[in-house]
């Protein structure tokens, strides 16, 4: 059974931050359905989503909305500490709490919070994929780029969602 790991910005970093209203956000989350349907169409079955705010928790919710025609359809969530959440406003946190009760499996990778686990997190999801789906819009630097080198080092089959403008 092949896995597919997420990466992808946070809000702030794309083009309408965390206006999930924008045109543009609903188009991001229509290509992250239809990468991850055509995943599965390609011998898929398990996704692995990092749990962060923004392309990680959309993608993650995207692979639960596929439940329904695609039951075979398995989410996993890899959280780099546990409390990561703490500090989020409580409609992300709601958000958040929704996908991990609705999870498939939960991997706390550290008990509390240290300068490397965000890194470890990704480090444990390309591990364990063999194909990364990624949100990505070509900037250098930054925990998506370090995901995305990870997975070339590692030889993952790579499929770039495109972030509309």
């Amino acid at each position: 059974m092949l896995t597919a790991c997420f990466s992808g910005h946070r809000p702030q970093r794309l083009p309408w931050a965390f206006d999930e209203y924008d045109p543009r956000h609903g188009e991001l989350l229509s290509r992250l359905r239809d990468a991850i349907a055509l995943s599965y169409d390609e011998g898929y079955r398990t996704f692995l989503s990092g749990g962060a705010v923004g392309v990680d928790i959309w993608a993650a919710e995207q692979t639960l909305a596929l439940k329904a025609q695609l039951p075979a359809i398995r989410l996993h969530v890899a959280i780099p500490c546990a409390g990561q959440e703490h500090t989020w406003p409580h409609k992300l946190k709601a958000r958040y709490y929704g996908v991990l009760s609705r999870a498939d499996d939960v991997y706390v990778l550290q008990p509390h919070y240290t300068q490397g686990c965000m890194s470890a997190r990704n480090r444990f999801m390309v591990k364990r994929a063999a194909r990364l789906i990624v949100a990505y819009d070509g900037m250098e630097g930054g925990g998506t780029r370090q995901t995305i080198d990870m997975a070339e080092k590692r030889g993952l089959d790579i499929m770039t969602v495109h972030i509309p403008q």
